[in-house]
């Protein structure tokens, strides 16, 4: 008797394509660890990481409703800076941050930005932020690599 194997819901090689491309796939999480504000009343971060580059952005919040205002600035910014490129896929954990927002989904939908939504955070970079997160009250420099610190 043989064993039978499911499908994956997206061919590999799509995966491997979209990672090929510059906006091809978006990693983002929101990092709510920050024990203590800053001085200007930051207590979140939203990380956006561009799966070809590993570039990372990182935005300071005051308030967890922030974040898709945070990712379509950071949609705007990189389609910019790239004219001829578009985002096609925004990876994010299942945390909510994203999904309860209907104007968000409207806005991917309309840009033609699929989601996806991990349940687990063990696959880069998603599982590497929270890494970054646990349990520290601060961020610094080092700890984020090449992360570019932009206030928002």
């Amino acid at each position: 008797m043989e064993k039978m194997f499911r499908k994956p819901f997206h061919s590999r090689k799509d995966e491997d394509t979209i990672k090929t491309l510059p906006l091809g796939l978006i990693h983002s999480d929101v990092i709510s660890s920050m024990q203590t504000q800053t001085m200007s009343s930051y207590r979140y971060i939203i990380m956006c990481t561009n799966d070809y580059s590993r570039y990372t952005d990182v935005y300071f919040m005051k308030a967890k409703s922030e974040a898709p205002t945070k990712i379509k600035e950071y949609v705007a910014k990189v389609e910019k800076q790239h004219p001829k490129k578009r985002v096609c896929r925004i990876r994010v954990d299942g945390g909510g941050e994203y999904g309860s927002r209907e104007n968000f989904l409207e806005y991917l939908t309309e840009e033609g930005i699929v989601r996806d939504i991990l349940l687990t955070t063990t696959e880069w970079p998603l599982g590497e932020m929270q890494l970054l997160s646990n349990g520290s009250s601060t961020i610094n420099a080092q700890a984020c690599g090449n992360a570019k610190q932009t206030l928002g």
